[in-house]
């Protein structure tokens, strides 16, 4: 190995975060904009913590949603000092990479004198991370019976479901909105069967049990996803407005 490089084994989560951190380095967003990759590195570090980095599907999930970034950028000639160790799970998709690089493209442009909207760079995210979690969880079906039986229902929901309605609305993910989400509101160990039963106790703190609750009956009614989706896309866009104006109330008391 020549001086220089930087070794990193993709099987370890740690490696992973960072991945991110180079990333970051390499495509800082300016200050003027939030940085949507706030919420993948929180959520990396929230599997890692919580014990779900252990688990086969939250693994390869996770590989996809960090190492394919780095891979797409490392395919057109960047971070040549690199090296890869470890699994490469599951293989680049071609349109994934095409995402990945049209938003770090618009990272840097956001320091030209013609930068576009900061929301932009949002959606882009989205875009990326919507499609990455639908190609993940194609890749990933065979991992989902190592799911605990609670955890299944509370995982497969997030991934069919939720990501989907913050898609939808464009959800702020800088680390501001998802910090605080995560903590509060995201189970901190993984679910067990008792977690997901209304009528059975849970030791979770209650606004991470309703958070889990809530995910599991929206998985189990997946089917009638027609009906309920557009109610959630109200929430969730509500909820983003409601940040927003805190967030303004606090820069201009």
């Amino acid at each position: 190995m020549t001086a220089g490089t930087i070794a990193l084994d993709v099987d370890a989560y740690e490696s992973r975060l960072g991945i991110l951190d180079l990333l970051s380095a390499a495509f800082t967003v300016p200050a003027y904009a939030a940085d949507p990759m706030d919420g993948d590195r929180i959520q990396t570090k929230w599997q890692l913590t919580s014990g779900r980095a252990a688990n086969p599907w939250w693994n390869k999930m996770n590989f996809c949603i960090t190492v394919w970034r780095l891979q797409a950028l490392m395919s057109r000639g960047q971070f040549a000092n690199v090296d890869l160790s470890g699994t490469l799970q599951v293989p680049l998709p071609d349109d994934v990479s095409r995402q990945v690089l049209r938003y770090y493209d618009a990272v840097q442009q956001l320091r030209s004198a013609h930068a576009p909207n900061p929301a932009l760079l949002q959606l882009l995210f989205w875009i990326v991370h919507s499609h990455t979690v639908k190609k993940a969880m194609q890749a990933a079906q065979a991992e989902a019976d190592s799911l605990p039986n609670g955890e299944r229902q509370f995982a497969l929901g997030w991934g069919r479901v939720v990501v989907k309605v913050l898609a939808t609305v464009n959800f702020p993910t800088a680390g501001a909105v998802i910090g605080p989400i995560n903590l509060d509101d995201l189970p901190q160990r993984v679910c067990d069967a008792s977690d997901i039963d209304v009528g059975l106790r849970s030791d979770l703190p209650p606004r991470q049990r309703a958070t889990v609750l809530a995910i599991a009956a929206l998985y189990r009614e997946r089917d009638v996803s027609f009906i309920y989706m557009p109610l959630l896309e109200i929430g969730a866009a509500l909820l983003k407005c409601i940040i927003a104006l805190a967030a303004k109330l606090r820069n201009h008391p």
